[in-house]
């Protein structure tokens, strides 16, 4: 099973993934806003990033941004979520070129457990034993 940090501004979208994630065995951590999300995944290190896009202080972009460019953080999957999506349209042949899956919101749940076991097995090769928890859809 996977460690999954969730760096979202809205309480009541982390309570939902947390929710979901949970009943496929994930570990879920959260992080409620841009102010020092950077510095969290750094300590955590978690299997996959869950980030909002659109936060007040700095948006997902900075964040991906710096996590992709720190040796530390730059092997995490990242999965970006947002309802702007004339930002995720304009990004997604940048987000290919990072290994970085998106995700509009709102989505169905299928497709967000769909995104995270892509972005997980991308991943698995730097991490052995690490299960998605459920089959490939």
């Amino acid at each position: 099973m996977a460690r999954i940090l969730v760096i979202d501004d809205d309480p009541a979208f982390q309570e939902l993934i947390r929710l979901l994630l949970e009943t496929e065995g994930h570990t879920v951590l959260s992080h409620p806003s841009a102010l020092n999300a950077v510095e969290r995944v750094i300590s955590e290190h978690p299997d996959l990033v869950i980030l909002d896009i659109m936060m007040p202080g700095a948006t997902g972009w900075e964040i991906l941004n710096r996590l992709k460019a720190q040796r530390d953080t730059a092997d995490i999957p990242i999965l970006v979520c947002s309802a702007a999506v004339p930002d995720i349209v304009k990004a997604r042949g940048g987000l290919q070129i990072l290994n970085v899956e998106a995700l509009l919101k709102p989505f169905e749940v299928d497709e967000l457990f769909a995104k995270i076991s892509v972005a997980l097995k991308k991943h698995e090769p730097n991490r052995p034993g690490l299960s998605t928890g459920r089959s490939s859809p």
